[in-house]
């Protein structure tokens, strides 16, 4: 045991000077008794002295540390798929019932070579649990988020062991986060490889928002086998009635594609169907039927694109913009005149105005009351020089007008805005843009989200900055030469383009929302089995995110009504998982308050249909555990060999007790036999005071 110092910030020279005053203290205290021999005098004195040397001591919090050889069992985190499809029968795999008692013959294993094992499911989310809990009932699989969770995990794993199909349903691809894992997942394949006799919908594509007055595409694949040039029906339903059928043949192709066409004419939330006839001598008809939500909106987004020339930027722009479905697009050029070509009837409403260059005053004059109403986006165009216009939509006040080669440099104090939610990319490594470098915010209701950066040094310049007020929203584009990236050969450049340009033109045709209670489903419809979740945001009255506030929820469908409580998660966030609920509309309204008063309210609606995408693929993906495996250094195994599985394990260091060195540090002042002491050399000095009748 060595001897480490004090957890006291008192100097040396001051605790030295308490010591001596103790001492002299205790000695003093009996010098004065002549009824008591020289000898008992010392003895009293060095008592008393000697216990409040022990507490002051103590006091100063002395501490030690000691090394001690310890052995270590080694830490497995064992992963459970509990998704549905790992109890379907098919041909040697009983489903649950051969599950199970894997599971049971692993727990053994463990207890058997002192191995400490924790179980976790995962299926629609990760967490801890007991073996005589355990049940495979979840209707999504997402492998990437059971393997994130460990590796962003603070516990000491020396690997993990992955119990599952490899049929995924939801998330990212989870091979890649296997990589960069700092232990072997070993993976154990349960289920059956084989292909049966099947027709199943294996994917379908609807985007979740549609608008009144459009046609909405919906593309479903089919995949197939044991069928050849079969012919078979594909039926399109709206509520249990039919709205469209398809009759395609099957032929030798494993998967063809159906596209339906679907009229939208009403607002709301419209839940649709797809279904396939089930054939004779079908292994499975469960995945011929497929359901999905279109959330219709009253109409689309009117942006009007005014150019100032004829400019490679104005091109990119308006190739964007006319892609989006979601976008009524009007195109005006100036063509040296007093006009635009066409004219714009001044009468019209849009949601966002953009100005593309610098137009005659003279028109910005004669529009000023719809530019001053209407929300807008100024985009920079070179050799214009610099504008100010009195209906102040150029937020940004250039300095000079000489224009420099800059790149893109992200604001960090405003990185969590929803126009930078785009794909990550080295910024220094994009096409160069043009902008000035001596520009400045209008004012200070301005924010900046990017600024330039020049010759690989960030400047305090504006590169693309916003305000809001009321109801309209402001954004100006201080640079050109995005035709540059739009046109890169690299993907990844173009995407990036196609995301920035379309967040700034949706964050500024949108309306601000003023609520102070947001609520919203992450999705519009789930699947049986799934566990719907509300997000939820409030602020109150005075503008500031509230995290004390009460959200009560209250969930209605058809033979369904029951209240909840939305869980605070910090920074004025709420959030609320329902449970499982059967098939059907909900409607939800929820209720912030926070004391006696009441802050806002919210209604909304989702939608459970009876389709389970665990049921779409029942083909065991060995290839996909194997990579897992591969990535993570790990071993893959079929359920039927495990017995070689600890046959390979035994000679693995991870599995094996390991011997550590470890340092422990020791404190007197919480041990017992410090306080026993103090009173012990206490009441030995209170004895002796009464031998010699001291008070």
């Amino acid at each position: 045991m060595d001897f480490q110092g004090f957890q006291s910030g008192i100097s040396f020279w001051f605790v030295l000077a308490i010591l001596v005053s103790v001492v002299l203290i205790s000695w003093i205290s009996y010098r004065n008794y002549s009824s008591i021999p020289p000898l008992y005098k010392v003895v009293l004195s060095s008592l008393r002295a000697l216990a409040l040397l022990i507490v002051f001591v103590l006091l100063l919090n002395p501490f030690f540390t000691s090394n001690k050889t310890v052995q270590v069992k080694p830490k497995i985190a064992l992963l459970l798929d509990s998704s549905v499809s790992t109890s379907i029968n098919k041909g040697d795999y009983n489903g649950t019932q051969t599950y199970l008692e894997l599971i049971d013959e692993i727990f053994t294993y463990s207890q058997n070579n002192d191995i400490n094992l924790e179980t976790y499911s995962f299926g629609n989310s990760v967490s801890p649990v007991s073996i005589k809990d355990f049940t495979n009932t979840s209707a999504v699989t997402d492998i990437y988020e059971a393997i994130d969770y460990l590796n962003t995990s603070d516990q000491d794993y020396t690997s993990a062991i992955l119990v599952s199909d490899g049929i995924i349903t939801r998330g990212k691809n989870p091979v890649v986060e296997a990589g960069n894992s700092l232990f072997p997942i070993h993976t154990i394949a349960i289920g059956d490889s084989q292909q049966v006799k099947d027709i199943r919908i294996s994917d379908l594509i609807s985007n979740e928002t549609g608008f009144t007055n459009t046609e909405h595409l919906v593309n479903i694949d089919i995949s197939q086998y044991g069928f050849s040039n079969y012919n078979i029906d594909v039926v399109l339903q709206k509520n249990g009635t039919q709205i469209d059928r398809k009759s395609i043949n099957l032929a030798n192709q494993s998967v063809q594609s159906v596209e339906f066409t679907i009229p939208l004419n009403e607002a709301g939330l419209h839940q649709y169907q797809i279904e396939i006839p089930a054939e004779s001598n079908e292994w499975n008809n469960d995945n011929n039927r497929a359901s999905f939500s279109i959330e219709v909106l009253d109409s689309k987004t009117r942006i009007l694109h005014l150019a100032s020339a004829i400019h490679p930027d104005i091109k990119a722009f308006r190739s964007i913009l006319a892609t989006n479905e979601n976008i009524e697009l009007e195109e005006r050029t100036y063509l040296g005149n007093s006009n635009l070509d066409p004219p714009v009837d001044p009468n019209s409403e849009y949601d966002l105005i953009i100005v593309h260059g610098a137009l005659p005053s003279s028109w910005v004059a004669k529009y000023q009351q719809v530019l001053s109403e209407t929300s807008t986006l100024y985009v920079l165009l070179p050799n214009q020089g610099s504008i100010n216009y009195e209906s102040n939509f150029t937020i940004i006040q250039n300095n000079a007008v000489d224009l420099f080669d800059v790149t893109l440099s992200i604001n960090a104090s405003q990185s969590d805005h929803p126009i930078l939610d785009i794909s990550e990319i080295d910024l220094q490594r994009l096409p160069s843009l043009i902008a000035p470098i001596r520009a400045e915010k209008s004012d200070l209701l301005v924010r900046s989200l990017l600024n330039t950066s020049f010759q690989r040094i960030e400047t305090d310049s504006p590169l693309l900055a916003i305000s809001e007020t009321a109801n309209i929203r402001r954004a100006h584009l201080n640079a050109s030469g995005y035709y540059r990236l739009y046109q890169s050969t690299n993907e990844d450049i173009r995407n990036f383009t196609i995301e920035l340009i379309t967040n700034i033109v949706n964050w500024a045709s949108t309306n601000p929302d003023n609520r102070l209670l947001k609520i919203r489903s992450t999705k519009n419809d789930y699947s049986t089995g799934e566990n719907p979740l509300l997000n939820g945001t409030l602020i109150n009255e005075s503008g500031e995110l509230e995290s004390n506030g009460i959200i009560e929820v209250n969930i209605q469908g058809d033979d369904y009504n029951s209240d909840f409580t939305m869980n605070s998660e910090g920074d004025g966030s709420y959030r609320l998982e329902l449970p499982s609920l059967s098939p059907g509309r909900y409607n939800y309204t929820a209720i912030a308050s926070k004391g006696s008063r009441e802050i806002d309210t919210q209604t909304g609606q989702f939608l459970i249909n009876e389709t389970n995408l665990e049921l779409a693929n029942t083909v065991r993906n060995d290839l996909l555990l194997r990579s897992i495996a591969s990535n993570s250094n790990g071993l893959f195994i079929g359920y039927k060999q495990i017995d070689s599985f600890w046959d390979q394990l035994s000679s693995q260091s991870d599995f094996s007790i390991r011997t550590e060195l470890s340092e422990y540090f020791i404190y007197p002042v919480y041990s017992l036999i410090w306080f026993l002491v103090v009173v012990t050399l206490l009441s030995v000095e209170w004895i002796l005071r009464k031998k010699f009748a001291l008070p």
